[in-house]
């Protein structure tokens, strides 16, 4: 049986020859590779859904991560990576719903620390700051335009999801000229309520919530600045679109980048070819569909075929073999 940390390297080695093609650096660079690739691995060897997603996505994500000039260095936390169920129907209709059952898709998701260095890196900005405010702080905004005045109260209330009353960002750009933007604790629950997964570590008041908030009014300050964004930030607001399922009003995306990725799946012909091999080997229907993830053998990727065909041959000389 493979382990999981075999798993997970294979994955990574799968993804590193296209990987030095999309991120030229890294092939010059192998040292800063290996440490990258060592990362990917205890990623995904410490996360079985991510191991479960369909692999195509997974080297998507890594190589989309990698074209923004993103690590997954946990102590860096520049961009994650995210595993959710695709759509039953058109995710644009509205009786479109999440498979709870069906295959996983993974999407990359830079932090608002990987959008705050992709600003600085590509030019876009000079320094950005995004803070919480709670009671008791002293704040006041003066608009999109202006820097806003914060003074932190390092006595009082406990600095908790509870007594946090607004997010505000800060963009001090290359003319020296500033971009501000401030949301509400309201506004950033609407903003948690149109989420995928509102329960996220990302929006839990018992992890990580901060980052979620830093996150969203980052995103929704950049639509403010009347700057081409780059290659690399009109990236980062597609993906986290499609990972994390919420777009921040305003905010500008591609519309034909921002659709859910397309999974080829197999041909009619190649379901039926299938379907007759693994009755005559005597396997189960259910048995392969429940080791690739998929409710019918039509959803089965077409990446996946070689991979499905050869379980089907191994069982039926183990059997075989038995039967002798």
């Amino acid at each position: 049986m493979t382990t999981a940390q075999e798993l997970s390297t294979s994955i990574v080695q799968n993804v590193a020859r296209d990987y030095h093609k999309k991120v030229p650096g890294f092939a010059k660079d192998t040292l800063k590779w290996a440490v990258e690739k060592q990362h990917l691995t205890n990623l995904l060897t410490g996360n079985k859904s991510l191991r479960d997603c369909i692999p195509g996505s997974v080297k998507e994500a890594i190589l989309n991560a990698g074209a923004m000039g993103l690590s997954f260095n946990p102590a860096r936390a520049e961009c994650y990576l995210i595993p959710r169920r695709m759509w039953r129907g058109n995710p644009q209709s509205k009786i479109a719903e999440r498979r709870v059952d069906g295959p996983l898709v993974c999407y990359a998701s830079p932090s608002y620390v990987g959008l705050i260095q992709l600003a600085v890196k590509t030019g876009f900005a000079l320094i950005i700051r995004a803070q919480v405010v709670f009671q008791g702080d002293a704040f006041r905004y003066f608009g999109p335009l202006k820097e806003p005045k914060y003074e932190m109260c390092l006595g009082g209330e406990a600095k908790t999801w509870e007594t946090a009353i607004g997010v505000y960002a800060d963009c001090k750009l290359k003319d020296g000229s500033h971009a501000a933007e401030w949301m509400d604790k309201a506004t950033i629950e609407r903003i948690r309520s149109m989420s995928d997964n509102p329960k996220s570590i990302m929006w839990n008041p018992d992890k990580l919530w901060t980052e979620g908030w830093r996150k969203a009014v980052i995103r929704r300050m950049f639509k403010t600045i009347p700057v081409d964004m780059g290659p690399e930030l009109s990236l980062a607001a597609n993906l986290m679109n499609q990972a994390e399922g919420i777009t921040i009003e305003g905010e500008a995306v591609h519309v034909e980048d921002s659709k859910e990725p397309t999974v080829e799946t197999i041909s009619k012909g190649q379901a039926v070819q299938l379907l007759e091999s693994a009755e005559i080997a005597g396997l189960e229907l259910s048995t392969l569909l429940t080791a690739f993830h998929v409710e019918r053998i039509e959803e089965i990727p077409a990446n996946m075929l070689n991979t499905v065909t050869k379980r089907i041959e191994v069982y039926a000389d183990r059997k075989a073999n038995q039967t002798n």
